[in-house]
């Protein structure tokens, strides 16, 4: 069994007291890759996306029971941790692929292309190791990149972080020089962004 959904297991296991109500765990960065792929590398954290109505209580239940330093973290490895909703270079309208549906939480993972986009505001070694993995694999292609990661320019944006897209797309260069050994794109910031 593939090691995250072995954590994701134990972690819906040992939800006490056991949970009438689904929770919906969307699952980003590399553990989104490993979830849906044959693709593995080293890693501690699992990161979900905290939305702006998430249940305080719900996400306090399961920082207790796999968060870092729990038990189940030890014992697998890994541990899960939440990252805002708006601080995340998403598409505007994210892929997620239902992947596991246990007792009571219901596993979503970030489509490949969209983790690929979601990596270009930071990209560091694992992050261009993620990159070239979903390429060689054939799961991720330069065109619709590029498609996905000018809707995430648009999604930014709106959000108030457009100081960082200019970094950002330098990054997608690379990726596309390094990576793809293509020219880089012409990416579009719109007048109105503060860019």
């Amino acid at each position: 069994m593939n090691p995250v959904e072995a954590f994701f297991r134990e972690v819906d296991a040992r939800l006490s007291p056991p949970r009438t109500e689904r929770i919906e765990l969307r699952i980003v960065g590399s553990t989104a890759l490993f979830l849906q792929t044959p693709y593995t590398r080293g890693t501690k954290d699992s990161d979900a996306v905290e939305t702006y109505n998430f249940d305080a209580t719900v996400k306090e239940a399961l920082l207790a029971v796999g968060g870092k330093g729990s038990p189940v973290s030890r014992r697998h490895g890994i541990y899960l941790e939440f990252v805002a909703e708006g601080i995340l270079f998403l598409p505007e309208e994210p892929r997620w692929t239902p992947l596991l549906t246990l007792s009571t939480l219901d596993l979503y993972a970030l489509d490949p292309t969209d983790v690929v986009v979601a990596k270009l505001i930071r990209l560091h070694g694992d992050d261009l190791a993620d990159i070239e993995a979903m390429v060689s694999l054939g799961l991720v292609h330069h065109a619709q990149l590029v498609e996905r990661f000018q809707s995430a320019v648009l999604r930014h944006g709106t959000y108030g972080r457009s100081d960082l897209l200019r970094p950002t797309i330098r990054k997608l260069h690379r990726v596309e020089r390094d990576i793809f050994g293509v020219e880089a794109s012409d990416i579009e910031i719109p007048e109105w962004m503060d860019a």
